[in-house]
């Protein structure tokens, strides 16, 4: 699946324009959707939890360039904020299984 391609939903919800555009952006930045549902691990608390496709293409943006230190420097810090935002919004309960 193709990120650009994503213009309906996320988690049941419809996509907003903005969310439409950062995909967008993440796409013209190289990143590729996953394909298929995968599970994600915290790896301080062990919450481990399923996530469908767009939201495993957002977590790992998120942990990987947080880790890799690519915020700021292969992008700037607002897309990474952006993204988690939008992965808030969609799994609220995920993000802070996962992430916060």
């Amino acid at each position: 699946m193709n990120l650009t391609s994503i213009t309906t939903t996320a988690s049941g919800k419809p996509l907003s324009k903005s969310h439409t555009k950062l995909l967008a952006k993440l796409a013209s930045l190289g990143v590729r959707s996953y394909p298929s549902p995968a599970v994600r691990q915290n790896p301080y608390s062990g919450a481990t939890v399923e996530l469908e496709p767009l939201a495993v293409t957002l977590h790992d943006f998120i942990i990987h360039s947080y880790w890799g230190g690519m915020v700021g420097s292969a992008f700037p810090l607002s897309v990474w904020n952006r993204a988690r935002y939008m992965f808030l919004h969609y799994w609220p309960e995920e993000y802070y299984s996962l992430i916060d």
